[in-house]
Order: C-alpha cells, then structure tokens, then sequence
C-alpha cells in the first residue's frame, strides 16, 4: 500500500508542477505585451519618435543657418555697444564730474550687449531643436 500512494504522490507533484507552470506563462504573457506603451514622467502615452527624411534634414539646416545668421547680426551690435561701453568707462575716468552719469550709460550699454547675446544663443538653441531623429548610416558593428 506504501507504494501505491508514493506513485500517487509522485503523480499529484506532477500535475501541480504542470499546472503551476501553465499558469504562470498565462499571467505572464500579458506583461509582455505591456512593454510596447512608454509612459512619461506624468503617466501619459509617449508615442514613437519619427524618423528624420532628407526634406526634414533640408529644413532643419535652413532654418540654422538662418538663425546663425540672425544670431551673428545680433552678436555684432552686442560687439558695438561693449565697445561703446568701454570707451564711456575711458570717458569717465578722464571726466571725473561727469563720472556718474557716463557709467550708468555705459552700464546699460553693457546690459543691452548682453540681452542681444542671450537672443541670439536663444534663437540658435530653438534653431537646433529637432522634432525627428537621425536613422544610423551602415558601417557599424552590428
């Protein structure tokens, strides 16, 4: 009788083994497929990036080169008004008197210079934002 009952034994471990590993590719499966969705930081669906064509790599590069252009006129009047700046600093260390004045001049000359260089960094940043990305060439190790 001893026997009979261990072979049962044997036999029930079985079944449960099996349906235990059965069960577990069931629950399983469906978190497989949750992988697909990407959340942001806020919980929303974040759609696939898009892949750069040639006529959206065209018009990326126009509009850089337009806004460096934008970017180097604006660099150049900053340019011009340090200069200014520094020539009133000169004028008034020459015309103690005046001094007052000549520096507040010169000081907004050099907050003006610095306005027109942050514009210009601005327009090259939103310039170089791309709503695609670039596929890989060929050529590498895999």
């Amino acid at each position: 009788m001893s026997s009979n009952i261990s072979t049962f034994r044997r036999l029930a471990v079985t079944i449960a083994m099996a349906g235990v590993a059965a069960f577990g590719t069931v629950a399983i499966a469906p978190a497989a497929h949750a992988a697909d969705v990407v959340y942001d930081k806020d919980g929303n669906p974040v759609s696939a990036p898009t892949i750069c064509t040639a006529e959206d790599l065209a018009e990326y590069a126009r509009k850089l080169a337009e806004a460096t252009a934008q970017a180097a006129v604006l660099d150049s009047a900053a340019a011009k008004l340090r200069a200014e700046a520094d020539a009133l600093y000169a004028k008034a260390a020459k015309i103690p008197g005046q001094a007052k004045g000549i520096v507040k001049q010169a000081e907004r000359a050099d907050a003006a210079a610095a306005e027109l260089e942050a514009q210009a960094r601005k327009l090259i940043e939103k310039a170089s934002q791309k709503t695609c990305i670039e596929q890989p060439t060929g050529g590498g190790r895999f």
